[in-house]
């Protein structure tokens, strides 16, 4: 089998005229890593801040084309770490259209963190929501900030509010909380691109990489493991190499992909090395990576 390598070892930064894109690269795998971490804290570190004003072109593309819940919530977060009038509108317009009611609650803090007193015309409505869970969210966010316009209303939903268990949260004191003033993202710290690791030669290649198996129809977490047929044949050639080629998705036993249908795709970012298996058959595509 000849598989087409390709090799984009560019993330190394060292043509200047492909700084900005490289360095948004940069920026979305320190967040894909930080996200994969087993139990991560959005706010550990000022992660965010640390990622600087570029990042926020970065958030937007990724949290546009994530389908999953988990990272949406992640990368709201990050969004309520800048203040730009661009974010006040992206998330007003997901909140309108959500159906999802704990993103939806996740977003309006996030809107009123990130815009401050300027969000307080539109999270104010939601302090009448039928949901209580969103009540008490824009409640707790409006309280936090202690925006003079904002204290007799809530006053008001005080009063108004039916549901003890709501009225017992919003009171609740939460550590760290208090008068503050909003997130800004006019100020962050310096950010220092971490050094790319070294390329791995082809024949390191070999082993497991976990990532994403990915059809026209839908997309499932997986392992590819990658095996040189002949490991003791020199390595002459870095687009001539036989592989066996094994995949194993959730619940189902591994199994061997048709060699002839396959093209191996190696690439490097920051912190982390990168495999694409594409099947030109059915149009599939597997994308894993390690450290």
């Amino acid at each position: 089998m000849k598989l087409s390598l390709v090799f984009l070892f560019g993330v190394a930064l060292t043509v200047g005229t492909d700084s900005l894109a490289l360095t948004a690269l940069e920026i979305k795998d320190e967040i894909r890593s930080h996200i994969a971490e087993r139990h991560p804290d959005p706010n550990a570190g000022a992660f965010w801040s640390t990622l600087g004003p570029d990042a926020l072109p970065v958030i937007k593309q990724m949290l546009s084309e994530t389908t999953s819940s988990y990272e949406k919530s992640w990368l709201i977060d990050g969004l309520s770490h800048f203040d730009d009038p661009t974010v006040g509108a992206l998330l007003q317009s997901q909140i309108e259209s959500s159906n999802n009611e704990v993103l939806k609650r996740k977003m309006l803090n996030a809107l009123v963190e990130s815009q401050g007193e300027k969000a307080y015309d539109f999270a104010e409505k939601y302090l009448s929501d039928d949901d209580a869970n969103v009540r008490l969210a824009v409640a707790k966010a409006l309280k936090n900030y202690a925006f003079e316009r904002s204290k007799k209303r809530l006053s008001e939903f005080e009063s108004a509010e039916k549901l003890a268990w709501v009225k017992l949260q919003y009171q609740k004191e939460e550590s760290g909380n208090g008068e503050r003033m909003k997130r800004s993202g006019s100020v962050f710290q310096h950010y220092e691109i971490a050094p790319s690791p070294t390329p791995l030669p082809e024949k390191l290649w070999a082993g497991d990489w976990n990532g994403n198996y990915i059809t026209p129809d839908q997309a499932s977490s997986a392992v590819m493991t990658l095996t040189l047929k002949d490991e003791k044949a020199p390595v002459t050639s870095s687009s001539d190499q036989k592989w066996k080629v094994e995949l194993k998705l959730p619940k189902l036993t591994k199994f061997v992909l048709k060699e002839k249908d396959l093209v191996v795709v190696y690439y490097q970012t920051a912190k982390r090395h990168w495999i694409e298996v594409r099947n030109k058959k059915d149009d599939s595509v597997f994308m894993g990576s390690r450290k």
